[in-house]
């Protein structure tokens, strides 16, 4: 049993007078609901167990029931007819217009205007970077109909016996985070939209962050104020803030953090530089990194880039350089990454990207729509001679709408040169000029990135790597080019030797899946592939063939080609049109390696070598125990092994970390300076390494200025890019090691030459002779041996420091070397205008045709007859 107070009662009574005043005014049954006002409070009150009523106590439960205004309006509405007349429905249900045009519909049309025209990711950030992103941004129009609705619905029922849910709440708190959080990132360009909305009538799709953020406050007001209507509390709100923010966050942890480590390892600072790349090695996104490795169209990025990019722009050079220091793997070699975004047009590939690099030395970032369709290689092999020429054909195709530049970086067989460079154009062969590399360059920058024509470029990248560069490959259309490689063989024992195919370890088009070489070799004697892949045939004009189609694979080493030869002639000699009157004369001798009197091991420190060095450990503890081996490797800082003797060295080596990508030009300083004090050499082991980041200079002084001092043998481990040799290219005794067989075979050999000697090798001699004074034994076809002697005579007059004449030498004699280039114009008034011409195509080495062959045979013959007549008679 309730007691009331007097002022609770006079409380209740007054509310009662006022809505029996105002029902008698509509004409309503002012006693039916006085009566059930008087119950409902006495009810609420028995249920809550107060046991004496107070004011407070009854104005509490009336408002939990509705205010009493509430009351008449319903009322009111009820007994007269009309809808919404009053002032303050008026302005409820222009807010709510509002609210819905541009805090659910806006919101909606923005999301799939930027889904379809990818407008904002294009040109500042991706606002959408997944799809859980993008279900986050949905997720608010849809929160804010979801509560204007049940909002509306309360108030229209009276609140009484409305029922809001519960989870409502928490929706609309995650809409209000998700909001606040767009809204902020727009917040630069929000005066802008606003200015173009009053000034142009466009630019509301920028709004839509701020309106729908505007939306969800207005929707957390109503519903508060429809479930304290409804007698219930408002929950989850504060959870679904807290739920939206650390989902966003969390999803962009590793964005956040991968930033942050970019930020500290572009520090000038040796230690916050360091400390970047080890969180970036940690916990650092690799697919992010790579994607900053692709320049984009205007300032394109994603949230979290945008945030960070703000005071410190990252240029596109300087990210791939941090990308192979922290993944040890250049950023061309991996697979374009994912846009930001999702779907199908979401793709990195499927946007046009800037060419940096078109017509520069760096083959650079793969294109989208350029790829190699065709790939053809032919091939004669003198094994007698030890001497092999191959022409390479490709053809490359572009889908793109735009001319693009075809670039590759190709690794020859050991002592191989370029000696022929051939263009078509309009389906007409064009040959190449020769001269040096600078004027070469010049030209071809000036045709292909100024005029853009047709040419094509082949010059030198280290020992035994050439770049080929050719443009514009057309849009919707193709580019063939041809160059020839003039090559020794590897003698391997007596009358068998081996000759190793060209392949491509850096491009920046791709090679599709089936693409492969049509590989034909011609000999006079047997060959086939060492893997047993391509077996020899018997042509109807006495010659062996070897021909197929082999797999075309980035950077893998080819199957080397076997043939067979006469093991008596140790002599053979050649003419060349650009020196008649002159012999060219090649003999096998029996030479003796001397062993290096102080070795020093620098090793690559990057990631990549990680999983040989288990071998390479295992190659130096198997020398000889008195040898002595000093080793450095190459990490972020250069280590060195206390021991000296194999066993110590392989053991302290497996215990190394290998991680990242390395520069290796410290090593390698510290490595010259040990070996120069001893007069030693140094044995580089080492594998990719597409950047660099410290000087050359103090190496390559040191080299040049005192070039006979100590020697660098650089001996690849992994295949690829490695500017250290590009930068060194033409340096006096910095050479190659061959690599022909496995890791294993050619490390111990390269090792076992440097300590004891190796023994005895054959090596080939070459000089130049005037003809009364040879005893002539045979004849190479083709006067490759005359090329061969031409490389090696420059590289003599390169170490002399006579640079003209080695750049007038390899004009002569049409080769691409150190100090000299190739390239094809398409016009010979472009020649003119460069200062250079066009060699005759009958002066350039080719593969003859099967009856040229054998005329060729016949005519070598008779002049080695007539020759020996003539030597007789001079001699009786």
């Amino acid at each position: 049993m309730i007691t009331w107070t007097e002022s609770a009662r006079n409380e209740l009574e007054r509310h009662v007078a006022a809505v029996r005043t105002r029902m008698i005014a509509v004409g309503a049954d002012a006693n039916e609901v006085s009566e059930d006002i008087e119950r409902h409070v006495s009810e609420e009150l028995t249920a809550q167990k107060i046991a004496v009523a107070t004011p407070e106590d009854v104005r509490r439960v009336l408002a939990r029931m509705g205010t009493i205004e509430a009351e008449l309006v319903g009322v009111q509405d009820a007994g007269s007819g009309r809808n919404g007349d009053s002032p303050e429905e008026k302005n409820s249900s222009l807010v709510t217009f509002f609210c819905i045009a541009l805090g659910v519909v806006l919101p909606v049309v923005a999301l799939v205007f930027e889904f379809i025209t990818r407008a904002c990711s294009s040109e500042m950030f991706d606002p959408m970077p997944t799809l859980f992103h993008a279900l986050m941004i949905a997720l608010v129009p849809l929160a804010n109909g979801l509560a204007l609705y049940h909002a509306g619905r309360c108030a229209s029922e009276g609140g009484r016996d409305a029922v809001i849910p519960r989870w409502l709440g928490l929706l609309n708190g995650a809409a209000v985070a998700v909001a606040a959080l767009y809204a902020a990132m727009f917040a630069l360009i929000t005066p802008f939209a606003v200015l173009a909305v009053i000034f142009f009538g466009i630019g509301l799709l920028p709004l839509a962050p701020l309106m729908a953020l505007i939306t969800a406050l207005i929707c957390r007001t109503r519903l508060r104020r429809a479930q304290k209507t409804a007698g219930q509390a408002m929950h989850g709100w504060r959870a679904g803030v807290v739920i939206a923010l650390l989902a966003l966050v969390g999803l962009e942890t590793p964005s956040i953090l991968t930033e942050a480590g970019l930020r500290l390892a572009r520090s000038e600072r040796t230690e916050t530089m360091q400390r970047g790349l080890h969180l970036l090695r940690a916990v650092g996104s690799e697919e992010r990194l790579l994607q900053r490795c692709y320049p984009r169209n205007g300032a394109a990025m994603d949230l979290v880039g945008f945030v960070f990019s703000f005071g410190k722009h990252l240029p596109v050079e300087e990210a791939r350089t941090i990308f192979y220091r922290v993944t040890g793997k250049p950023f061309n070699l991996v697979p374009m990454p994912e846009r930001f975004g999702f779907g199908g047009r979401s793709r990195m590939s499927d946007d046009w990207v800037w060419d940096s690099n078109a017509g520069g030395e760096v083959v650079g970032q793969r294109l989208k729509g350029l790829a190699l369709t065709e790939s053809r290689i032919d091939g004669t092999v003198d094994a007698d001679a030890l001497t092999g020429y191959l022409e390479w054909t490709m053809v490359f195709k572009n889908t793109a709408g735009w001319q693009q530049e075809a670039r590759a970086q190709i690794a020859l067989p050991p002592g191989g040169v370029v000696s022929r460079l051939t263009l078509w154009v309009n389906g007409e062969e064009r040959e190449a000029a020769f001269a040096g590399r600078s004027q070469v360059r010049e030209a071809y920058q000036k045709v292909a990135i100024q005029q853009r024509r047709d040419p094509v470029l082949v010059t030198t990248k280290g020992p035994n790597r050439v770049q080929m560069q050719c443009f514009p490959v057309p849009a919707n259309g193709e580019m063939k080019i041809r160059f020839g490689v003039t090559m020794p063989l590897r003698a391997i024992s007596e009358g068998k030797a081996e000759m190793m195919l060209p392949r491509i370890i850096e491009q920046n088009f791709s090679v599709p899946d089936g693409v492969t070489h049509a590989l034909w070799l011609e000999s006079a004697s047997p060959l086939a592939l060492a893997d047993g892949g391509l077996k020899p045939v018997r042509e109807t004009n006495g010659l062996w063939s070897a021909h197929g189609a082999i797999a075309l694979k980035n950077g893998e080493v080819l199957p080397l080609v076997m043939v067979s030869g006469n093991a008596e002639r140790r002599e053979h000699w050649a003419v060349h049109s650009q020196m008649p009157g002159k012999v060219f004369v090649q003999r096998l001798v029996e030479a003796e390696r001397k062993a290096a009197r102080e070795l020093v091991v620098v090793i690559d420190g990057s990631q990549a070598m990680g999983p040989l060095i288990g071998e390479i450990a295992d190659v130096i503890g198997a020398q000889d125990a008195a040898a002595k081996i000093r080793l450095l490797v190459a990490g972020d800082v250069v280590v060195s092994c206390p021991g000296r003797a194999p066993a110590e060295v392989a053991a302290w080596l497996r215990a190394q970390r290998f991680v990242g990508g390395q520069d290796n030009l410290d090593a390698l300083s510290a490595a010259w300076d040990d070996a120069a004090a001893a007069g030693g050499e140094i044995l580089w082991i080492h594998g990719t390494q597409p950047v660099g980041w410290q000087s050359f200079e103090g190496l390559s002084q040191k080299q040049t200025r005192r070039p006979k001092q100590v020697a660098i043998r650089a001996f690849a481990v992994v295949q690829g890019a490695q500017v250290i040799l590009e930068k060194l290219d033409g340096v006096t005794r910095v050479t190659a090691a061959e690599r022909w067989g496995t890791l294993r075979e050619d490390l111990s050999a390269e090792l076992g030459r440097a300590l004891t000697g190796g023994g005895r090798n054959l090596e080939r001699t070459m000089s130049d002779r005037t003809t009364p004074n040879l005893t002539l034994e045979q004849q190479e076809k083709g006067g490759h041996i005359a090329r061969l002697w031409a490389a090696d005579e420059i590289a003599r007059l390169v170490a002399g420091g006579k640079r003209a004449e080695a750049v007038a030498l390899a004009g002569k004699f049409q080769l691409v070397t150190a100090v000299s280039g190739a390239v094809v114009l398409e016009t010979k008034a472009q020649f003119d205008a460069a200062g250079l011409a066009a060699i005759d195509p009958a002066t350039a080495p080719s593969i003859p045709e099967p009856a040229t062959v054998v005329l060729i045979m016949g005519g070598a013959a008779a002049v080695f007859v007539v020759w020996r007549k003539r030597k007789l008679r001079r001699a009786a």
